[in-house]
């Protein structure tokens, strides 16, 4: 920058790298604080902004007060505790990730953090640790850092992955994604293997296995699994009410909270299936089979043949039925299109139907099912009201 002084910029660039000395960060706080100063260092920071990050749009005001505001606390800090100044440089460099994080969070419309009311209902969301939640949308390309500046998270074409930037020596951080009905998110973890969310699915992982003896995630929803094979460290994954042991392998895990049912489908490898309150052996189920566990009754696990394509083929937009319940239905409905559905005629809740819609359309679903049962239905909204037959209602 032309019109900035050299020693200015200098000192500058130094505390973004950490490089300062106290005496350097007190000059570039005294110096920044007058008022006379302030155009010349907002085209500072926007000129370090753009020729790192390419981006022109971030909010430079918002961005200049974060920065003073560090710049601040730094000085202080080096005032206060001058032979304490080693414990702050340990962390300085969490500092830098907040200034990015700032940066990206201004420039990037589909991303935002902590406003948990009705209009994030859409958007997934992810947390690490005791941070507030992040929400984007998950078919949205972008990019950001979590709020202690210890990773980076990116989403490219639907699936998320996430960079330790290993700042610090510290354990790896529990993330939490929460997939909203309607949507889907896929998930690259840091061994590679890759797990396919599906809507209204939470999601319980560590960023990196790294401190792990065994690789441990949990899952409340429906997820597709295909792990790497690490014959030192087995994959595990935990249900509310299921343990599944895995030895490379691809497989379907189906276990929401609201359903009675809790699903395990192999499509190859070998995995291992426990009821969590029991200390019986696993069940160890072959290509093609699925586990089922009811926890409405005393049985144990359940084996079965069964059509993989059926169970899994939500991974590309397809809903399919096999003789399945309208109760069960109505569940998978609700969460695939974020709707309520009121199902006032009760005759309909065990009457099992088979079907198979590669176009997601809930109406065409609804005729669909009228054509064999029939039943009345209106949609309003996102509301979905199903009644006897107007003949029955005579």
């Amino acid at each position: 920058m032309k019109n900035s002084k050299p020693f200015i910029k200098a000192i500058f660039i130094k505390f973004l790298n950490n490089e300062d000395t106290p005496v350097e960060t007190k000059r570039l706080f005294n110096w920044a604080k007058k008022k006379d100063n302030a155009i010349l260092f907002k085209a500072l920071i926007k000129e370090h902004f753009v020729k790192n990050y390419q981006n022109n749009s971030f909010d430079v005001d918002k961005a200049y007060e974060y920065v003073l505001k560090q710049i601040t606390e730094k000085s202080v800090k080096n005032k206060i505790l001058p032979t304490q100044n080693f414990k702050f440089l340990k962390y300085a460099a969490v500092v830098i990730f907040f200034i990015t994080t700032l940066f990206y969070s201004l420039s990037n419309k589909y991303l935002f953090v902590n406003e948990v009311n009705s209009t994030n209902q859409d958007f997934t969301s992810i947390k690490f640790n005791s941070d507030d939640p992040v929400f984007f949308q998950s078919l949205k390309d972008t990019s950001f850092f979590t709020s202690s500046g210890t990773h980076e998270i990116f989403i490219n074409n639907g699936v998320l992955s996430i960079k330790d930037l290993a700042l610090l020596n510290m354990p790896s951080p529990k993330c939490v994604i929460k997939v909203p009905y309607g949507n889907k998110i896929n998930v690259l973890l840091h061994d590679n293997s890759l797990v396919n969310l599906n809507s209204g699915s939470t999601f319980v992982f560590p960023a990196n296995f790294k401190d792990q003896l065994k690789r441990s995630v949990s899952i409340e929803g429906e997820g597709f699994f295909d792990v790497t094979h690490i014959s030192n460290k087995p994959f595990e994954v935990i249900t509310p009410y299921l343990k599944t042991s895995v030895y490379g392998t691809t497989f379907n895990i189906k276990s929401f909270r609201e359903d009675s049912k809790s699903e395990v489908v192999l499509v190859n490898g070998s995995v291992g299936v426990n009821d969590l309150k029991s200390n019986s052996k696993p069940a160890i189920l072959l290509p093609s089979q699925k586990a089922t566990f009811n926890r409405d009754t005393s049985e144990k696990i359940r084996l079965n043949k069964v059509n993989v394509d059926s169970h899994i083929s939500w991974r590309n937009n397809i809903l399919t039925f096999d003789n399945i319940s309208m109760h069960e239905i109505i569940l998978t409905l609700q969460r695939s299109f974020n709707v309520e559905i009121d199902n006032r005629y009760k005759l309909l809740e065990n009457k099992s139907f088979t079907g198979k819609f590669e176009k997601l359309n809930l109406e065409l679903i609804l005729k669909t099912f009228q054509a064999h049962t029939p039943f009345e239905y209106s949609i309003k909204r996102n509301k979905v009201i199903i009644d006897k037959p107007i003949s029955e209602q005579l």
